[in-house]
């Protein structure tokens, strides 16, 4: 799915992904990301699947959304947001990240926040 070398006028949003998955910081050589793997037998009826349809299934159980503030994905978890009923929710919006910062940059993830919503909701 990503190229080999990126060009420069690659998306933002693709050239993200290519720093991460066509590089060290995420590589693996059996990643579907990281190579061509894609196949005819992967699960695309999974990822066309919409999560979303089915969100009153959650409740009432807490639910914590983590998105940065230049994610692509954003509008997502902010719809998600607006879909889940009671206040048993929150979102965390990470200042200056984008969706792949949150995958490894350990100096932006919201460590201590993430940790309390668990502290607070796991008993």
């Amino acid at each position: 799915m990503l190229p080999e070398v990126a060009s420069p006028d690659m998306d933002p949003v693709g050239k993200q992904f290519f720093d991460f998955y066509r590089t060290g910081r995420g590589y693996h050589p059996r990643s579907i990301n990281s190579t061509t793997a894609w196949v005819d037998i992967m699960p695309y009826g999974f990822m066309n699947f919409s999560m979303s349809g089915h969100l009153d299934e959650i409740a009432p159980r807490p639910v914590l959304l983590v998105t940065g503030e230049n994610a692509h994905s954003r509008y997502m978890s902010e719809d998600v947001m607006k879909a889940l009923t009671g206040d048993n929710k929150e979102m965390i919006v990470v200042p200056g990240a984008t969706h792949v910062d949150l995958y490894d940059k350990t100096d932006v993830i919201p460590f201590k926040e993430i940790t309390e919503f668990f502290h607070k909701n796991l008993k």
